[in-house]
């Protein structure tokens, strides 16, 4: 990730995750909204990140709208899904 990104990221797209999370995204049994809101943190870095490596443009509202809509799904950055030992 290049440092015109981190700052792109800390100035624009956390604080709105930070932000909307609490708001749209209903924790499911055994999650804490800050849980919820470090791994959409870590799905969005993720995205940024990748968006950075194809050389396409990041665009702050759409990487929250997206990590967001993730996140209301039920996918969690690190797949704590139904195979998942805890």
């Amino acid at each position: 990730m290049s440092p015109q990104l981190q700052e792109k990221f800390l100035k624009s797209i956390m604080p709105i995750i930070e932000k909307t999370i609490p708001r749209y995204v209903t924790p499911q049994v055994g999650e804490d909204v800050a849980d919820l809101v470090q791994d959409a943190l870590v799905d969005a870095c993720q995205a940024a990140d990748s968006l950075e490596r194809r050389g396409q443009k990041v665009i702050p509202r759409s990487v929250v709208y997206y990590t967001v809509q993730r996140a209301r799904a039920g996918r969690r950055a690190l797949n704590a899904g139904r195979t998942d030992v805890y």
